[in-house]
């Protein structure tokens, strides 16, 4: 199962975004690299779920879009629901906004 989000953060650098998700969102994030998306901020908030925002931020008014997915296992017992009021828990602790769901992208 995945889910996809964009949202707006003040924080126009990977290196940013990932230190200030680590600094607020109670969450161990980390940035890795990826041949088809480059680089991206990473965590695994929940058994068996993979949230990852990749790094083509567009500037728009209020900072910078962002696109992030979610990537759940069958390992996950957590619902969906929860996952996505956590994110947004955590997005909202950086000062994101504007956070909507997406189409998935892969």
């Amino acid at each position: 199962m995945t889910g996809a989000y964009s949202f707006v953060s003040k924080e126009g650098s990977t290196e940013a975004l990932c230190a200030s998700l680590n600094a607020e969102s109670g969450w161990q994030w980390h940035i890795g690299d990826s041949y088809w998306y480059g680089d991206y901020v990473a965590c695994g908030p929940f058994e068996g779920v993979r949230i990852r925002i990749v790094d083509f931020p567009v500037m728009v008014e209020g900072g910078y879009r962002y696109h992030a997915d979610v990537r759940i296992r069958d390992t996950c017992t957590t619902p969906m629901s929860v996952i996505d009021e956590a994110f947004r828990t955590a997005l909202a602790k950086i000062g994101a906004h504007t956070v909507k769901e997406i189409e998935p992208f892969d």
